[in-house]
This record gives C-alpha cells, structure tokens and sequence, in this order.
C-alpha cells in the first residue's frame, strides 16, 4: 500500500477519550513522509521463502506445538506468530524495507481523522476484526485467521487487520512517555523493550484502539504475536 506523506493526531486525545493510558499521552501532531506497507501480516510462505534464502532463522517458531503456525505447510497463507523481535525485522531487511515505526503503524491504522479503530468508532465486534468475545477467543476458532478475512475492518489506506488476528512489531523501542519528535518521529535510541501494536485474537475489544501500546521484551513469542513490513518512498 502507498502511504502519502502527511500528518495527524498521534496517541490519545483525553478530551475525546475516556480510556488513554500515560504512554500514550499527550496527542500530538506528526508529519510523515511518504512510505509504502504490507496491505496484510507476514505469512507463513512468504516468511518460508526467507528462511530457504538462509536470510531468517526458524528458531522458536515451533515454540507451541499446537498453535504457533508455523507448524503447518510451509505454504500456509496464515499469518506467522511465534516470531521474536529480531526474526521480524531480519524478514523485513530480507524483504527490502523494514519493520515500520510506531508512528508509519499508527497513521495506516487512523488515518487522519483521529478515530479509535481502523474502521471508525463502532464498537469492535467479530464482523470488524478477529478478537476475544462471547464466542470464545479468535471469535471462536481460537487461533489467528487467515489475512483478510474482516474486509468490514479495513483501515482508512486499505490495510487489513490493524486491529485483532495478531498484535504486531513495530521499530521502536518502548518508552512510558512519547518522544518530542514532529517528523518521522523513530522513537527512543535504545531501550530493552520494543513496542507492540494492534491487539490479537486473545484480546477482548477495548484493548484494539488503534492508539494503545505495549511494550514486550525482543525475544518473546507468542501466540498472537506477528508483523508487517514497511519501506520508504525516497523523494524524485
């Protein structure tokens, strides 16, 4: 997906919303130049073809027998889980760009409207994403959907599963405060934890707004852990 350059409203506003934690505060303006990101999360194949490349390690990604998906065909079309910081951004690089940033991530979620969810303000239901509800975990498959099955819950640039099927890697390191930063904002120089967006198929529908953060040590795997790639457009 083409992103143009541009700016919006980063973190949570506390005039509009009740739920804004301390590390998302305050909102801010953040311009951004143009990048390009995966319409959908990595998958199984295509993180298959780097490993046949010599270019990314399969070490843990069978760290739950049953539901870590790499454990199925290697031409599966599921989403990866199970996959450490590191191994994200080493496809990434493989791949040509990068994980994205916080800020690249979060604009492809909101747009410029300043809206919770992807697709707008309405309350996260099975029919917008893949999530925890009165079905069950996964909406009741209790593991990660194949990408795109909620075309209902796009984002406003057409990037699918932003929010729910799985939490997603992004750049930057964790900070409980926002950095200053205006323009292609790249977060702190160093830390010992990186930030995950987006919530996954375990989380129930609040923990989706497409502002909430968390933070995660680089090595951990899980179950609704994956990622998407971005790569920025160089100016003509």
């Amino acid at each position: 997906l083409d992103i143009p350059a541009g700016s919006f409203r980063m973190g949570c506003d506390d005039v509009r919303e009740t739920d804004c934690k301390s590390d998302t505060l305050p909102a801010r303006e953040v311009t951004l130049r143009a990048f390009r990101i995966n319409r959908r999360e990595v998958t199984v194949a295509q993180y298959a073809h780097c490993a046949d490349d010599e270019a990314c390690t399969v070490e843990g990604l069978t760290s739950d027998p049953v539901q870590c998906t790499w454990n199925a065909r290697r031409d599966n079309e599921q989403p990866l889980n199970c996959v450490s910081y590191e191994q994200a951004a080493a496809y990434c690089k493989w791949a040509g760009g990068a994980l994205p940033t916080e800020a690249q991530w979060e604009r492809v979620a909101r747009g410029s409207d300043e809206r919770r969810f992807p697709w707008g303000s309405e309350i996260p239901e099975c029919s917008h994403a893949v999530l925890r509800d009165t079905q069950g975990p996964g909406c009741g498959r209790n593991k990660p959907w194949p990408g795109e099955s909620r075309p209902r819950g796009v984002s406003p640039f057409g990037a699918q599963d932003m929010a729910g099927n799985l939490r997603e890697w992004v750049a930057d390191w964790f900070s409980p405060r926002p950095t200053n930063e205006s323009e292609d904002p790249t977060g702190p120089k160093s830390g010992t934890q990186r930030v995950v967006r987006g919530g996954g198929w375990q989380s129930e529908g609040a923990s989706l707004s497409a502002y909430r953060r968390e933070a995660a040590d680089p090595e951990m795997r899980s179950i609704d852990l994956g990622f998407r790639c971005a790569r920025r457009v160089e100016a003509p």
